[in-house]
């Protein structure tokens, strides 16, 4: 994997619901999870990572997204999201 850390999300709006979290472990295991941090899957080193994804997803379309570390204030998780749309005409407001 190139990335450490993935967001696997369906290609159209589920409002957060069936997304996908997908890591690279130090010792090479892929922890495969949904809604939480524990692992729902793991693919081990030798094992078809393509395979178990496909079980997961039944051929529904999905995005992915490089995970970024998340920042804490007072020991909470936190984010900023900024949200960027073209009009009709192609330029960005």
């Amino acid at each position: 994997m190139k990335y450490k850390l993935l967001y696997m999300k369906p290609s159209y709006g589920c409002k957060g619901q069936s997304v996908y979290r997908v890591e690279l472990t130090n010792n090479g295991d892929i922890h495969i999870s949904l809604h939480s941090l524990a692992p729902r899957t793991i693919c081990r080193k030798n094992e078809n990572i393509q395979g178990k994804l496909d079980e997961l997803f039944r051929r529904k379309q999905y995005m992915v997204q490089q995970g970024i570390r998340m920042s804490q204030l007072d020991q909470q998780y936190f984010d900023i999201r900024v949200l960027v749309q073209k009009e009709s005409y192609g330029l960005l407001n």
